[in-house]
């Protein structure tokens, strides 16, 4: 980094990132303004923070739920003791929620999200297979996390839901994908659906 310069900015621990992050919920609230429930997938906090920031400043009644694997439960577990715990060991499918909270974003999620939903590896994977039968696209076991039906609960059927995911496209081996127009496996983009 001193031979150019470069700046590192942490993926998630970041007060930049996360307002960038919440951008996601604001454009969200744009197109939904009555939505009473938003759920996001938890990892370091990152997402979640932004998300339960911006959608509790537009509307505060909103309910923000974290998502996570149940297989990686440590935001869950953090709110549960009131201290960051650490990763849990055991394998997940969606590896990409692996990280542990930050103490900037422990402390937003304290604040702000009203709870984390836990979903199991089997729930993951219908979540894929329903995303890929309804919506005719693929996504990752991190990014289905949360739109899993376990996410919101059965007192919110029949209300406004929506979800946000984050999710990464890998270029092809050898191509550079600035010159191709594909993202490569560092970028992030945002999507979001409803339910």
């Amino acid at each position: 980094m001193k031979q150019t310069g470069a700046v590192l900015i942490h993926p998630f621990d970041d007060d930049r990132v996360i307002a960038g992050q919440g951008t996601a919920a604001l454009e969200f609230l744009e197109e939904i303004p009555d939505l009473d429930v938003i759920c996001a997938p938890v990892s370091g906090g990152g997402l979640l923070s932004g998300t339960a920031i911006a959608a509790k400043s537009l509307r505060p009644e909103i309910s923000v739920i974290g998502c996570e694997p149940a297989n990686a439960d440590d935001a869950a577990r953090s709110l549960a003791s009131g201290q960051i715990e650490p990763a849990a060991t055991r394998v997940t499918m969606a590896d990409g929620l692996r990280a542990t909270l930050a103490p900037r974003t422990f402390a937003i999620l304290r604040e702000r999200v009203d709870r984390i939903a836990l979903v199991s590896e089997g729930e993951i994977v219908l979540t894929m297979q329903l995303i890929a039968e309804r919506l005719k696209c693929r996504v990752e076991p991190s990014g289905a996390v949360a739109a899993s039906s376990r996410a919101a609960s059965p007192a919110w059927r029949g209300r406004a839901q929506g979800w946000s995911h984050s999710f990464g496209r890998k270029s092809r081996p050898g191509r550079d994908p600035r010159a191709t127009g594909e993202r490569s496996d560092t970028e992030k983009a945002e999507g979001h659906g409803r339910k």
